[in-house]
This record gives structure tokens, C-alpha cells and sequence, in this order.
């Protein structure tokens, strides 16, 4: 309930009572363990901690509640784009691989493969400025990033 009034006092324009009401439910959170951690609660709060430019507040809400349910994928798909929208690579990319080892999908091994792609191009547009040119990868190279990929966590499992 707490999310939706903060989202509703954004809407109306009452920027300081939301950012104490999500406070409030971020303090809740991490005080009560009898609450129900819901993706649709964190996404809520996560709308209106990004609405009011606090973003880092509502991926410390994901990670307390995907460290609380280590196994739950809807949770960790929010951090995950926590992650995005701070543009943490590597930390995408960390919880991309963990998601793989829990469900299995090739889809989160393209997410870490995307978020490698991502951290290096950054990396290279600091090197672009040294007047050095890198082609973008080409799909060959994500399919054997990809391959690298599931070898060394099949090694890890």
C-alpha cells in the first residue's frame, strides 16, 4: 500500500511526501520480516525512486530482497534492471550468469553476453579518444562469447 500512495503523491506532484513514503516502505522492508517481498511492491517503488532521481535506493531494495529469496527470478530480473538503468556491467552480467544457473534459459546468457558487449564498447570509447578504431562485434563473436560462456559455467557448476 505504502508504493502505491508514494506513486499516487508523485503523480500529484507532492515530491517530498513520496520520497518519505518510499523511504518508509524501504525502512519497513528491511525492518519486518513477516512482509511479503513482491516484484510488483519493488517495481512500484522502483518507478517512483526513478521518477524522483534516486535510483540507487531502489536497487538496494532489490538486492535485500533477492539476497532474502536467492532463488527467485522475477526479483532478480528487476535488479538486473536495476543494474541497466545505473549502467553496472559488471554487475549485470554477474547476475545474468546467476540467473542462467537457476533456470537454465539461454536468454540470461545473452544478457551477460550484451552487458560484456556493453562494459568493453565503454571502455573502448575511452580508448576511441586515444584515436583508436575497434570494429562493433560481429555475431560470431557473441556466439562464441556465448559458448565461453556456458563452458565455464558448466566448469563452475
Amino acid at each position: 500500500m505504502q508504493a502505491l500512495k508514494a506513486l499516487i503523491l508523485e503523480r500529484m506532484g507532492k515530491l517530498d511526501e513520496a520520497l518519505s513514503v518510499c523511504i518508509n516502505a524501504e525502512e519497513l522492508l528491511y525492518k519486518n520480516d513477516l512482509i511479503l517481498i513482491d516484484d510488483l511492491t519493488l517495481s512500484t517503488l522502483q518507478i517512483v525512486f526513478q521518477r524522483l532521481d534516486h535510483l540507487d535506493m531502489a536497487t538496494s531494495c532489490y538486492e535485500y530482497a533477492c539476497g532474502k529469496f536467492s532463488n527467485n527470478l522475477e526479483l532478480m530480473m528487476g535488479l538486473f534492471n536495476c543494474y541497466v538503468r545505473e549502467y553496472s556491467f559488471v554487475k549485470q552480467q554477474q547476475i545474468a550468469i546467476k540467473m542462467y544457473k537457476i533456470a537454465g534459459e539461454e536468454r540470461f546468457l545473452l544478457w551477460a553476453v550484451c552487458s560484456i558487449n556493453m562494459y568493453k564498447s565503454g571502455s573502448r570509447s575511452k580508448r576511441k579518444r586515444r584515436r583508436k578504431r575497434h570494429p562493433p562485434p560481429t555475431p560470431p563473436t557473441i556466439q562464441k562469447r556465448i559458448v565461453r560462456i556456458r563452458t565455464e559455467n558448466e566448469i563452475n557448476v
